[in-house]
C-alpha cells in the first residue's frame, strides 16, 4: 500500500491511498485544479479515483468534493451522520461548495444490501469472508461476487490506512475529531448496526 499526502492543515486536507488497483482519495480538501497537479505527479487524472472518503465535513476537508463530482462522477463515501450532515448543509458545512456533490442513492442501496446479507460475525470480521461465504452474500442481495469483493477490498483499504497512521498523531487526532478513531468491523464502518453509509 502506498500513502501519499497531498495537503494536511488548517488550508485543507487530502491524501491518497493506492492498493490492489485500487485508489482512494481520503478527502477533497483542496482545489480540483491542485489536486489534479498533485495526481498528475503520480501519473494519474481524477477519473481514475475509485472513490473519495470525507472524514468529516469542515471545508479544510470538502471544498473540492463538489466539484471533483461533478466533472468526474466520482462516488463519495462518509459517515452516517457526516453524510446526513453533507447532505443537509448544516451550520459548518460550506454549502456552496456541496452544492453540485452528486449522491449515488443506487451505489448506497447496494453497499447496504451486502452488509445486510452478512451475518453477524462476518460483519465484525470481514477476514473470514472466503469465496462460499461471498457467493452466499452476493446471491442473499442479488449483485455479484465481484461487486461484494470491491465493497470487501475498500474496507480492507481503509484499515490498512487507519493502521499505517496509528503512528501518526496528529493524523490520528484528525481522524479521531471526524468520529474516525478506528474502524472496528463492517458493522461499524458503516455507521453502525451493519446500516452503511455512502453516495
Amino acid at each position: 500500500m502506498r500513502v501519499t499526502v497531498f495537503a494536511s492543515g488548517s488550508t485543507g486536507n487530502c491524501a491518497l491511498v493506492q492498493a490492489g488497483g485500487e485508489r482512494l482519495l481520503i478527502d477533497a480538501g483542496i482545489s480540483l485544479r491542485r489536486l489534479g497537479g498533485f495526481l498528475a505527479a503520480e501519473g494519474l487524472s481524477p477519473s481514475e479515483l475509485s472513490c473519495v472518503l470525507v472524514t468529516h465535513e469542515h471545508a479544510d476537508h470538502v471544498c473540492g468534493l463538489s466539484m471533483l463530482t461533478k466533472k468526474h462522477g466520482t462516488r463519495v463515501i462518509a459517515p452516517r451522520t457526516v453524510a446526513a450532515r453533507l447532505r443537509g448543509m448544516l451550520p459548518g458545512v460550506d454549502a456552496k461548495a456541496l452544492a453540485g456533490a452528486k449522491i449515488d442513492e443506487k451505489q448506497m442501496a447496494h453497499t447496504e444490501a451486502i452488509i445486510q446479507s452478512m451475518t453477524p460475525k462476518e460483519r465484525d470480521n470481514p477476514s473470514i469472508i472466503n469465496y462460499s461465504r461471498k457467493k452466499r452474500i452476493a446471491n442473499g442481495c442479488g449483485l455479484s461476487v465481484e461487486q461484494v469483493n470491491k465493497l470487501l477490498k475498500q474496507f480492507e483499504l481503509m484499515q490498512q490506512l487507519v493502521r499505517q497512521m496509528s503512528g501518526n498523531s496528529k493524523a490520528m487526532k484528525r481522524m479521531k475529531r471526524g468520529g474516525r478513531g478506528g474502524l472496528g468491523g463492517l458493522g461499524n464502518l458503516f455507521g453502525g448496526g451493519g446500516r452503511p453509509y455512502g453516495f
